[in-house]
């Protein structure tokens, strides 16, 4: 009897043993369950209710998508789309591609030029959109330069003309999105076996022959990777276009993305507002499931191999360094200059700004306009400057990057080493928050934190970033943790350690690389986010982003320049660093969360 009470028990605690990894990882299953399907169902019920200034569930069919369609500002919308895309995408890859090309071969200071064409991807669209309104301001910017040069006739007012207005957004588009294709193009073609290159040297291939004909197809499968990955990008443009034009002049930058925002917290009109967002999501399905039948049957790396064997690179004539270093040279220049512009500006007198303009070398060297920025300036009718809001920011994203972390951890570690029946149904369906636009849970989100009492709170944003990060972080520990040998953790379980001793004494001290690359997604996600920022907090509970987007729109007459500058830099400061310091893991984060 004895025995058979021992069998009986060790028969439970083994029971318990095996479903203790479902117990630990089912609220992040039911979180993401949530935040995918049921906020998506959720809007898209609104998108066919009678809602208007607040929701309603009274069913009124498919009207709202009818009014969506025959609205003369979603047909500028939509157009809009096509052709931002259009350009946007074909121009960031083939830019991308020629910097790839460029810094891959065998260049000095290599880690440096990377530097220069990825800071962009750091700083948040908001920061960027906001220095290249003013550089495109004609008074004060590119076109004040090139007039002070003698050139009286030269005009470039693309923000303030209706027909050139789009070709702003895809201008900085592309100046923030080309590091961005760059990396992932160099990722790839530092993935090609070298024995294939010596074997098309050997057979006399040319430089440019190798290229077009043996590594370029090589990477396919990165050409559609990064254009799937661009296409989000554009399907979802919102901070961009809000900072630049603010979907002006008129409505002649509106994009989907900011028709969801306006028609549901500005004009009232919730059930046409949530048709957008459905489309918004539409158009991502589209654009992924497109890209994932062009890459079924393709496998392909991102990690970089050893350094090829210099046999064409000693060959090379010396004019064609020369011309790798000067189109390097004149590139970075487009880069380096707006933040220098925002950099010296900070410290040069709003009266010089205005008798110079903003691309000028200062004549004069103060520190006024920081402390003024940082507790005195007027942001949205408060004259207490951006502290306030940098300290939202702080309070929301370290706890948010923790607490994603961890969790990330811990469902990849499950997910890969302690798999269940239906455990990759489980990530798969995990995994399509990754690509969900965050128009799709404004409404739901809002509900949520009104109820729960986190509404207009940093700890609601906490909570909305820590869910919507799960899908990134278990993403990159599940596909990291796939990597460590089975045998490790078979012969810790033989040895008698357990799920959490497992995860504490063999995967955690394994895991430094993906932590840092994880924490630096991460913060500079949650830092630089702006929309639901805007959207779910008010006044002085905003984070830094919003802030800045009040202070650009500010509408005043005459702009100080140096204070708005000593913002944006302080703005940016916090994800710069962690990019500056953390660089080669913060290139590594984007590989892994664009092509894994």
């Amino acid at each position: 009897m004895a025995g058979q009470a021992v069998s009986a028990g060790t028969s439970t605690w083994d029971r318990i043993k095996k479903w203790t990894p479902i117990f630990i990882i089912a609220p992040s299953i039911l979180a993401s369950f949530i935040y995918v399907f049921v906020f998506a169902g959720w809007t898209f019920y609104i998108s066919l209710s009678d809602s208007t200034l607040l929701p309603s569930y009274g069913f009124k069919g498919f009207e709202n998508y009818v009014s969506l369609w025959t609205n003369r500002r979603w047909s500028v919308a939509y157009n809009n789309l096509l052709f931002f895309s259009l350009f946007y995408v074909t121009i960031s890859m083939a830019f991308g591609l020629l910097l790839a090309i460029l810094i891959d071969q065998r260049i000095r200071a290599e880690s440096f030029w990377r530097t220069i064409f990825l800071y962009p991807l750091a700083v948040s669209f908001i920061a960027t959109g906001t220095v290249w309104q003013w550089l495109y301001n004609p008074s004060s910017g590119i076109q004040f330069l090139v007039n002070s040069w003698g050139w009286t006739d030269f005009q470039f007012a693309l923000t303030s003309d209706r027909k050139n207005a789009i070709w702003a957004i895809i201008i900085t588009g592309i100046w923030g999105s080309a590091g961005f294709s760059m990396a992932l193009f160099l990722a790839g073609l530092r993935s090609v076996d070298p024995d294939i290159i010596k074997a098309a040297q050997i057979d006399g291939a040319s430089w440019f022959r190798t290229y077009r004909k043996v590594i370029l197809p090589t990477i396919g499968p990165i050409f559609i990777a990064v254009a799937v990955v661009l296409l989000q990008f554009a399907i979802k443009t919102f901070d961009l276009a809000v900072a630049l034009t603010n979907s002006g002049p008129g409505i002649s930058t509106t994009f989907p993305a900011t028709y969801v925002y306006d028609f549901m917290f500005q004009r009232g009109e919730i059930g046409q507002g949530a048709a957008a967002a459905m489309m918004v999501l539409a158009a991502l399905a589209i654009v992924l499931g497109a890209g994932r039948l062009a890459m079924a049957d393709a496998v392909y790396g991102t990690a970089a191999v050893e350094d090829r064997e210099a046999g064409i690179a000693s060959r090379r004539r010396l004019i064609s360094r020369i011309v790798i270093y000067g189109l390097l040279g004149l590139i970075s220049i487009v880069y380096i200059v707006p933040f220098l512009v925002v950099f010296l500006n900070s410290f040069r007198t709003n009266i010089e700004i205005g008798a110079n303009g903003l691309i000028s070398l200062p004549q004069s060297f103060r520190l006024d306009a920081w402390p003024q920025a940082w507790s005195d300036f007027c942001i949205g009718g408060q004259c207490n400057g951006v502290a306030r809001y940098f300290w939202n920011s702080v309070a929301m994203v370290i706890p948010a990057t923790i607490i994603s972390t961890a969790l990330g951890a811990i469902n990849g570690y499950i997910l890969s080493k302690w798999k269940f029946p239906g455990s990759e149904i489980v990530f798969g369906c995990m995994l399509l928050g990754v690509f969900m636009p965050g128009q799709i849970a404004l409404l739901p989100w809002a509900f949520t934190l009104g109820q729960i009492g986190l509404a207009n709170s940093v700890y609601g944003l906490i909570l909305v970033h820590c869910i919507q990060g799960l899908s990134f972080t278990t993403l990159f520990f599940r596909n990291y943790y796939v990597s460590i040998p089975d045998d490790l953790l078979k012969a810790a379980r033989i040895d008698g350690a357990g799920f959490w001793r497992i995860f504490w004494k063999i995967m955690i001290p394994l895991s430094p690389p993906i932590i840092i690359v994880t924490v630096i997604w991460q913060f500079t996600g949650i830092w630089n986010e702006y929309l639901f920022g805007v959207v779910l907090n008010s006044g002085s509970n905003q984070p830094i982003t919003a802030a800045l987007v009040a202070l650009s729109m500010s509408g005043t007459t005459v702009r100080t320049y140096d204070v708005m500058s000593a913002a944006v830099l302080i703005g940016a400061l916090p994800p710069l660093l962690v990019y500056f310091f953390g660089g080669k893991y913060f290139v590594r984060g984007l590989t892994q969360g664009a092509i894994k």
